[in-house]
């Protein structure tokens, strides 16, 4: 037993330790050479909005329009929702009375959320609220946790920039540690020492480090002819085929826009046209109590902005948590790799399950006062 742990041990000082010189960390430390170059460790980047998937414009971040595209943060939440589908088909398909593994374990689940419905609106409603409540928890739940699979994200389009001599010929000046665009293409170069200029006779006037991902025909050789050294990186993911759907703001403000619509919903289907009442205060008015009248307007104006402010708290606060969330795995995994980073995704199913239950629980909250009746306020 002792032999077992004291190899555990070992194994985990030498992933750290590896993670360490493979990180940009340790690239610091060693410089190029260190592990980062052979293994591979891109440079992250944040890609806020949404890329095309299974289109002639796959890997292209999506820039509004009408069109329909289907995107890596939509497939996602097709992806998350059919598991949750199939789960519980195939655990409620033979229920039993002494339950099994999964048919116990989504009983325990349906349960927990019950007795959480149940305790803020009553046993009586809680019956009408809960599909909608159980929905919200579990999408965004699963949708964040599925996210945290080592593979989820491990495959995606690749974007293979070229570089070619006469892109380099007609480049003008540079600095050191410029990113440039070359002839109006979006490849960058990263450019090494003070300062370079192409001369008329082709040769350049310092020498010149060119990473790029691929080269075209006979450009390596003519760049080093020219003076210059060429380097070949590895390119990395410019986007994945899937996307926690939570990162994307579309999805977050649908899910605010479907909770503010059901809270609206059932205040008029148990209240009736009496719950605008509680916007349009001008009872006090009416019987000629300016005073008062005009305080119970302000409120009431208050109370009609509250109900839209929710849109965009809803949507804000998921989307910069689940976001927030995303930067840190990935920043964490570009520093130091490999087991350092497991922390962080233990931080981050606790924040899946924090949120979900925020976000069900606030729209538990908003349907309790919305269909309460608000009569002894007014008689107040």
């Amino acid at each position: 037993m002792k032999s077992i742990l004291v190899s555990i041990g070992i194994i985990i000082v030498a992933m750290v330790g590896a993670g360490f010189i493979a990180g940009a960390i340790g690239s610091s430390f060693f410089g190029e050479t260190s592990l980062k170059g052979a293994i591979g460790v891109p440079q992250p980047e944040v890609h806020l909005a949404p890329q095309k998937v299974l289109s002639a414009h796959s890997g292209d971040s999506v820039k509004g329009g009408s069109q329909f595209v289907l995107t890596n943060t939509v497939l996602s939440s097709l992806v998350s929702t059919s598991i949750l589908a199939l789960l519980f088909i195939f655990g409620t398909r033979k229920l039993q009375v002494v339950p099994g593994r999964l048919q116990g374990f989504l009983e325990t689940i349906i349960d927990g959320l019950m007795g959480f419905v149940k305790s803020v609106i009553g046993e009586e409603k809680s019956r009408a609220v809960f599909p909608v409540i159980a929905t919200f928890f579990l999408f965004v739940s699963f949708n964040a946790w599925f996210g945290l699979i080592p593979v989820y994200q491990s495959f995606g389009y690749t974007k293979w920039e070229n570089v070619s001599l006469t892109q380099i010929e007609q480049s003008s000046h540079f600095h050191d540690g410029d990113h440039v665009t070359i002839k109006d293409l979006d490849h960058e170069f990263h450019l090494h020492h003070s300062r370079i200029a192409i001369i008329d006779d082709g040769s350049l006037s310092k020498s010149l480090t060119i990473e790029a991902n691929r080269f075209e025909g006979n450009s390596k050789q003519a760049i080093v002819d020219a003076g210059g050294s060429t380097e070949l990186v590895t390119p990395g993911l410019s986007a994945t085929f899937l996307r926690p759907a939570g990162t994307d703001l579309n999805m977050p403000m649908a899910l605010a826009i479907i909770s503010f619509l059901f809270v609206e919903g059932l205040a008029l289907k148990y209240l009736g046209f009496s719950y605008f009442g509680k916007f349009f205060r001008f009872q006090n008015l009416l019987r000629g109590k300016i005073g008062m009248g005009l305080i119970d307007f302000f409120v009431g104006i208050l109370e009609l902005i509250s109900e839209f402010v929710r849109l965009l708290s809803f949507t804000f606060r998921l989307f910069g948590n689940m976001t927030a969330g995303e930067i840190l795995l990935l920043v964490s995994a570009f520093l130091i790799s490999f087991i350092l980073t497991i922390p962080f995704y233990g931080l981050e199913l606790l924040v899946g399950f924090v949120q979900a239950l925020i976000f069900a629980g606030l729209t538990l909250v908003f349907v309790s006062i919305a269909i309460t009746p608000h009569e002894h306020d007014e008689e107040h």
